[in-house]
């Protein structure tokens, strides 16, 4: 996985999201799930803040813990599991 070309990537969207905001826009950007797990919502978040832009996080469920309501099984369940983990591929 080519890593850099996903952080350039990245790097693209943080300054479009300050620019338009700073236009007097209102920018909303959707993802998936829970944007403060895996989402990248962490650069954005910094890129608003260098900006001076003002900024709401709307949380969500994230997939990895709705598969296991989907599915009928609990994440964790006393005596047996105890804890979860979650854990990223991104080799950064």
């Amino acid at each position: 996985v080519n890593t850099q070309a996903m952080k350039t990537h990245q790097d693209e969207i943080s300054a479009q999201l300050a620019t338009l905001a700073k236009k007097g826009l209102s920018v909303c950007r959707l993802k998936g799930g829970d944007p403060m797990i895996y989402g990248r919502v962490g650069e954005e978040m910094e890129e608003c803040v260098k900006a001076g832009v003002p900024y709401e996080i709307v949380p969500a469920v994230t997939a990895a813990l709705a598969a296991g309501a989907d599915a009928r099984t609990p994440l964790t369940f006393r005596k047996l599991a105890t804890s979860v983990r979650f854990l990223t591929m991104n080799p950064s």
